[in-house]
């Protein structure tokens, strides 16, 4: 339903996510902290590039949020 790639990541990251109706995104970091966030409507298929140059090394959540449905994938962001 969703996909990170790469992953690990350097600076950006890809984030596929194939539903319908509106999606609803969030990153969190590894103490819980919101760091990114968005709101589409998908019809079948979504991919959104998303700059991480600015965050620091370390595990994000990617939390994808559906009406009725939450999916959370990890994300491990290596600076080089």
């Amino acid at each position: 339903v969703i996909g990170i790639y790469p992953n690990p990541a350097h600076d950006n990251f890809v984030l596929n996510i194939a539903l319908n109706g509106k999606v609803s995104v969030e990153i969190y970091n590894i103490v819980g902290v919101s760091v990114y966030s968005l709101e589409t409507n998908v019809d079948g298929t979504f991919q959104e590039t998303v700059d991480m140059s600015e965050m620091d090394s370390g595990v994000y959540f990617v939390t994808v949020r559906t009406e009725g449905e939450t999916y959370i994938e990890k994300l491990s962001l290596l600076k080089k």
